[in-house]
């Protein structure tokens, strides 16, 4: 029980810190992930990408979404399921087709879910990472629960602030295999 209770403190602790990034520090920081996500090698060779669709202090994916449609790579986004509370991704073709879904997130409509297999490279948002790549979430479990069924590269975006020493770990937590930040790949 400590240890949840040490994640929920660390979760708010993160999430302010987030929330507290100046306009100007978020601009510039959001400009640094996009161009290191952009050369990265897996970005390079990725066909088909899962990608979050941001909300207001994550780490800004809209423009990453839109390039990757530009330059013909398969796009899909996240659906939470309204009964089943599972995580889906389902093609996009662009931001028209988007609606606030069952958190307020925005999402494409739940038909013709990409295959977990079919993604070779996964966006991954979270709360907080640590050195070691391990993802704080929000506390819900749908990434880690859709994690366990996908091969593709876990590639999450987080701005320096989010970044731990060491997060505090349960055997269903799946790391990233790199975290991106304005400053660094971890």
């Amino acid at each position: 029980m400590a240890k949840t209770m040490d994640k929920s403190a660390l979760r708010q602790q993160l999430l302010t810190a987030r929330r507290a990034l100046p306009g100007p520090v978020r601009q510039l920081a959001n400009k640094n992930i996009l161009h290191r996500i952009i050369s990265h090698p897996r970005w390079l060779i990725a066909k088909h990408i899962g990608c979050y669709v941001s909300l207001k202090n994550e780490v800004y994916t809209h423009q990453l979404i839109a390039y990757a449609l530009a330059i013909g790579k398969q796009v899909s986004a996240p659906v939470i399921h309204p009964v089943e509370h599972e995580l889906y991704f389902c093609p996009i073709h662009d931001f028209s087709v988007l609606k606030p879904g069952l958190l307020g997130i925005l999402e494409p409509e739940l038909e013709d879910p990409t295959p977990p297999k079919a993604l070779d490279l996964l966006l991954v948002p979270g709360v907080g990472f640590d050195l070691q790549r391990n993802r704080l979430g929000l506390g819900k479990g749908f990434y880690d629960r859709f994690l366990t069924t996908t091969s593709a590269f876990r590639l999450a975006l987080a701005f320096e602030a989010q970044i731990v020493p060491e997060l505090p770990i349960f055997f269903q937590d799946i790391p990233m295999h790199a975290v991106v930040t304005e400053k660094r790949i971890i």
